[in-house]
């Protein structure tokens, strides 16, 4: 399945010659005054918080207008990263398009990283750290969010994530919040920050096709769900959990949807996998 809309595509890309507030530390962890429960993330904290780089600071007010006055393409953040305290990892890009697509994805390589030299030259005006920042390179693809999901035997729910689901055949958990990015303009959005919640076997598996598992970001998810559930880590846990299946299935001579879930936790468990939240 795919959605009428998709959410939009991103070229990272990073910029070195940065100069930062060297009385701020660049890797300091970054604790948002929220939770311990589940919450809604939204401006001011957002804004603040939302990037991992307390030491850039910028004139969001002067980036929005610019944006506003047709100056600049559509943006998100920008969010701040980067291992080192003069080179910085920039997430701004946004670009709309369905990447399952062939030419879709050409095009919003083309414009991703024409957008990045153009969102660079506003960050050299309006941050002082960026004043004679270079462009080291943009990602080696452009990053993509949401394309098509498998229809499975079951499907993950926003509410799923919000009430803490449990599931018999639970095999990884996720953690991120769900995290739609608008497909329209720029700043940033509301996120809800759940607390960890179990992702189903069943919504590995088709619903009906034999020998086959998915994962990743499309697995059998709704909207909401896929905010969350489709970032790496996640994707590596269901990843894992396909692997075990998959092997457990061809060494036991079963199908995929044949396998007994107790099993499937107890091999994914084995290997250091968790299929449960961490007790509060």
């Amino acid at each position: 399945m795919k959605g009428n809309t998709l959410q939009p595509m991103t070229m990272p890309f990073r910029v070195g010659n940065v100069a930062p507030d060297p009385e701020r530390e660049h890797a300091a962890p970054v604790r948002i005054p929220i939770g311990p429960e589940a919450t809604l993330l939204k401006e001011p904290l957002l804004g603040r918080y939302a990037s991992t780089r307390r030491d850039i600071d910028l004139d969001m007010d002067a980036m929005r207008a610019a944006r506003s006055r047709g100056e600049l393409p559509p943006f998100g953040g920008p969010w701040f990263g980067g291992m080192e305290k003069d080179v910085a990892w920039v997430n701004t890009t946004r670009v709309i398009g369905d990447a399952s697509d062939a030419e879709e994805l050409t095009r919003a390589e083309v414009t991703g990283r024409k957008d990045s030299v153009v969102m660079l030259d506003a960050l050299r005006e309006h941050s002082p750290a960026f004043k004679d920042g270079r462009l080291l390179h943009t990602s080696t693809q452009i990053g993509v969010r949401e394309t098509r999901c498998l229809l499975g035997a079951y499907t993950l729910t926003g509410d799923d994530i919000r009430t803490q689901a449990r599931f018999d055949d639970g095999i990884a958990v996720g953690c991120w919040p769900i995290d739609v990015r608008p497909a329209g303009d720029v700043g940033v959005h509301a996120m809800y920050v759940p607390l960890p919640y179990e992702i189903p076997y069943r919504s590995l598996l088709p619903r009906k096709t034999d020998n086959l598992l998915v994962a990743g970001r499309c697995i059998s998810v709704d909207r909401e769900a896929l905010g969350s559930a489709r970032v790496g880590a996640t994707c590596a846990a269901t990843g894992r959990a396909a692997g075990v299946a998959a092997a457990l299935a061809a060494t036991g001579g079963k199908q995929p949807r044949q396998l007994d879930a107790g099993q499937l936790r107890t091999a994914v468990r084995a290997q250091g996998g968790r299929v449960t939240p961490p007790a509060h």
